[in-house]
């Protein structure tokens, strides 16, 4: 099935503007959202903390890590959104990296 989705950077801005960005996405039924996971840089939030936020706020749009080595080492990994259940942790993980 073709998914479509955005990249959102994990800039340092008010928390409301992410959140902004995921719900607008999830009003054109974007499929995706994906975060970079570049910790331990002050220019941006750390991106499994602002997934926790944006999935709190969410209804039906999955959210992922991408580029994260902090949880596997593989690609991205994807969470499914909101209170629906529809996905969990892990679900939707890419194959290794051959890299």
């Amino acid at each position: 099935m073709l998914q479509f989705g955005v990249s959102l950077s994990p800039v340092v801005q008010a928390l409301s503007e992410h959140v902004e960005l995921a719900q607008a996405g999830e009003s054109v039924r974007l499929d995706l959202v994906g975060i970079m996971d570049h910790p331990y840089q002050p220019r941006y939030h750390d991106g499994l903390a602002l997934i926790g936020v944006l999935l709190a706020r969410a209804t039906r749009i999955r959210l992922g890590a991408q580029e994260s080595r902090r949880l596997a080492p593989f690609g991205s990994i994807c969470c499914g959104a909101g209170p629906s259940g529809r996905d969990g942790p892990g679900d939707g993980a890419s194959p290794p990296d051959t890299r």
